[in-house]
């Protein structure tokens, strides 16, 4: 059944994909591919591997030359080949492939069935043919006891610090001798506060202005027992 419902925005997308298929294997630019245009060189390749000789010193390196090559598979091309002309053209190829993902033949792509194959990995392969082989024997030693790290004497880790002799954390500062805080200055001798200022000798209020020597606070009277001024002419 030809798959003709979905959007504008995929049609367009397969058909750019369809292009560029024929586009990479049309030798003569007339818009199809034919039989004799389905197999295109991709040029050389190499892989290098090495295999040890036994326990010696020396290694056999080989690389393996090969001739690249993509194709249009041959299932696929007479299978998207309709009017069977032995050419594909734009359309046999983006209609092939489009009935190819609809797994169920309903004439539309669900979410899923967009999410399959594309067009060129559809349609096509890719091979490689052996072209030569050359194998060389080279010196590689392999390492010495004497290239090795010297493990330290004890079983211990030779990258952390040797514990202390004691069973104490060495990165706490030793408690002092006694068993008071190192942290808090030592009370005074007396029980008294050493942040106040000492009381004075005597009970009174230091704050005060002191008291004259006698009880008397007012001034001494005059020596007679008259306050009044003398009258003139007495």
């Amino acid at each position: 059944m030809p798959v003709n419902q979905f959007s504008p925005k995929d049609r367009a997308r397969y058909e750019t994909s369809a292009n560029r298929l024929i586009a990479k294997f049309d030798a003569n630019n007339n818009g199809t591919v034919d039989q004799r245009e389905t197999t295109k060189s991709g040029g050389k390749d190499y892989w290098t591997y090495t295999n040890r000789i036994g326990s010696s010193d020396f290694v056999t390196r080989t690389t393996i030359y090969y001739d690249t090559f993509s194709g249009i598979k041959d299932a696929e091309f007479r299978l998207a080949d309709a009017n069977r002309d032995n050419k594909l053209t734009k359309e046999e190829v983006l209609q092939s492939f489009l009935e190819t993902i609809d797994s169920n033949k309903d004439g539309k792509l669900s979410f899923f069935e967009r999410l399959g194959d594309s067009v060129n990995g559809h349609y096509e392969k890719s091979w490689k043919v052996e072209t030569d082989r050359q194998s060389r024997l080279e010196y590689d030693p392999l390492p010495r006891d004497y290239d090795r790290p010297t493990p330290p004497s004890s079983g211990s880790d030779p990258y952390r610090p040797s514990p202390p002799s004691s069973g104490s954390d060495p990165y706490r500062p030793s408690p002092p001798s006694s068993g008071s805080d190192p942290y808090r200055p030592s009370p005074p001798s007396s029980g008294s506060d050493p942040y106040r200022p000492s009381p004075p000798s005597s009970g009174s209020d230091p704050y005060r202005p002191s008291p004259p020597s006698s009880g008397n606070s007012r001034p001494t009277p005059p020596s007679s027992g008259s306050n009044r001024p003398t009258p003139p002419g007495l």
